[in-house]
């Protein structure tokens, strides 16, 4: 049960449809860090996003490299814990650029047989998705959006990976804040 392949929208289609029918616009404004991006890069210590962005969010929040590795360090004792527990199956939605170690490298560490499917709706996650999460077996990347849940569940690369008669993990890290007020999120 292994889905090795990525779906990659191009990013400069400003009004372009991705292949499950969500807009593929620029998640964020030009010049602008994408969330992607600044949380995985926190993580690592460092901040991106652009000449003099990442200094430019330090300088207004110095805590957030540390609020990022704690982010970092909560989903990898989650992971740990459901694997350990034999759950086998998880789906993380907003995944985010990936960084080392990722959900299935987490879980693959406790039992090789998790089935990790990995959802965001930023294509440039997709094309680090394609270079870094895929092809390790057990894995599979799609584009989609947390606010449609019925499309993310009908998706080809969930029916591969996840059986719905089996426990599975839904991962929902550092993305509910994304949802704002007026895309009513208790519709």
């Amino acid at each position: 049960m292994t889905m090795d392949t990525a779906q990659h929208e191009s990013d400069n289609a400003e009004d372009s449809v991705t292949n499950q029918g969500f807009p593929s616009r620029r998640s964020t404004p030009a010049g602008r860090t994408r969330p992607g991006c600044t949380t995985t890069s926190s993580a690592a210590g460092q901040l991106r996003g652009g000449p003099g962005r990442g200094q430019e969010i330090l300088d207004l929040s110095p805590d957030v490299i540390m609020g990022a590795r704690a982010n970092r360090d909560f989903l990898q004792r989650a992971v740990r814990f459901l694997a350990e527990s034999g759950v086998r199956q998880i789906i993380d939605i907003g995944t985010g650029i990936p960084t080392s170690p990722n959900t299935h490298e987490v879980a693959h560490a406790v039992s090789k047989d998790v089935r990790v499917a990995y959802i965001d709706n930023d294509p440039i996650v997709a094309t680090h998705a394609g270079a870094r999460l895929l092809g390790t077996g057990n894995t599979g990347f799609f584009l989609g959006d947390m606010r449609d849940p019925a499309s993310v569940l009908r998706h080809p690369t969930i029916g591969e990976l996840i059986d719905p008669d089996q426990p599975v993990a839904l991962m929902l890290v550092s993305v509910l804040h994304f949802v704002s007020d007026e895309q009513d999120p208790r519709a």
